[in-house]
């Protein structure tokens, strides 16, 4: 729930970075801008460890997950969800994962052409 006073300042704005789900319940606008992000789109690979390292220390990892990630990549669809018309600028490989980046951010509704 949004506070009273985070939707009194909120409502003072001609447009709104509120999710969706709030604009209702506090009647203010979507974010409808359109928007080029130029930036990183990261394939993220970590890996768990017990603790963190010390510095110079090697500690061995078990297990992994990926993640699309990239401040360019994650403003991009954060702005998509808000709303705005969103185009992509950024540079991934000619491979599966690279692939899949793209196909998660036009997923979001982001154009990817250039």
């Amino acid at each position: 729930m949004v506070s009273r006073r985070l939707a009194r300042l909120l409502a003072s704005c001609p447009v709104s970075y509120v999710p969706e789900g709030h604009c209702r319940t506090i009647g203010v606008r979507l974010l409808t801008a359109s928007i080029t992000v130029v930036g990183s789109i990261n394939h993220d690979i970590v890996v768990r460890v017990p603790r963190h390292p010390v510095p110079g220390e090697t500690i061995i990892g078990s297990g992994h997950f990926t993640s699309p990630g990239g401040k360019g990549a994650n403003q991009a669809v954060a702005a998509a969800r808000l709303g705005a018309s969103v185009m992509m600028v950024g540079a991934v490989g000619d491979d599966a994962p690279g692939a899949n980046l793209v196909d998660g951010l036009e997923a979001e509704g982001i154009d990817c052409t250039n």
